[in-house]
């Protein structure tokens, strides 16, 4: 486990460094006392209960959870209203001021970004894998979060287990298509052991888009999902086991 890290209820992940005042999160992996770690109806009928006891992990006053059907894109959806099982917003990243909900994102290896605003009571969640990371997600949210109040010299983000440039290869048209889009995206990358591969540093290439945004501060945990096999689930490792579940809510 990072030096970065604690765990509390034995299985909830945060970081040693942030334990906000008007907000919960937590990040959840393997150990998560859940049926199955799959959170969509079409994916898995234990879906209503483990969404049911991810509320209760969090405290009574969460009624709801939202839960997105993740396409690898940047929209971004204000949660007014959680939509039915089964009807979920497609999307990838969600922000919402209203109290009694739960965020929540799904991950296996992706970058989770939870972000709080508490001074304006606002809060977000956002999915960056590569593709979305490269569109934006991670701003959009930052601007839809602005939308419905927030201040960004007031935001603090945390970012959650995923994986890590020791782990991250990549061919040369991977690289290229983060050259096309800006230049000094090559700092991200290092020499493979491989020749015309490349290790890729993702959460360093969204820490780097949020850097001149003026945040308050970003929390890194910086765990690797997939090196870390016993506690998380990792999509390069092997795919369609489960999901790390990224939550965050206001008090």
């Amino acid at each position: 486990m990072s030096d970065f890290c604690k765990v509390e209820n034995e299985f909830i992940i945060t970081h040693n460094g942030y334990s906000p005042r008007k907000a919960v999160y937590g990040f959840l992996g393997k150990e998560a006392p859940l049926k199955s770690h799959k959170f969509l109806l079409h994916l898995d009928e234990n879906t209503p209960e483990n969404r049911s006891r991810i509320r209760n992990v969090f405290g009574e006053r969460y009624s709801h959870i939202s839960i997105l059907k993740q396409v690898h894109g940047n929209r971004v959806v204000e949660v007014k209203d959680v939509p039915d099982l089964g009807e979920e917003h497609e999307a990838d990243a969600q922000v919402t001021n209203k109290k009694g909900i739960l965020l929540a994102i799904q991950t296996a290896d992706c970058v989770p970004l939870l972000f709080i605003d508490q001074e304006n009571g606002v809060i977000g969640a956002a999915h960056a894998g590569w593709k979305g990371a490269l569109a934006g997600v991670a701003l959009k949210t930052l601007k839809k979060m602005q939308d419905i109040g927030a201040n960004l010299s007031s935001v603090e983000v945390i970012i959650g287990p995923c994986i890590q440039q020791e782990s991250y290869e990549v061919g040369a048209e991977f690289l290229e298509e983060f050259l096309l889009k800006d230049k000094d995206s090559q700092k991200f990358f290092i020499p493979g052991k491989k020749k015309k591969k490349y290790m890729f540093d993702l959460p360093g290439y969204v820490k780097g888009s949020l850097g001149d945004m003026g945040l308050k501060e970003i929390f890194d945990t910086e765990l690797n999902t997939f090196l870390m096999k016993e506690k998380f689930f990792s999509h390069r490792r092997k795919k369609h086991e489960g999901s790390i579940m990224s939550v965050v809510g206001l008090i």
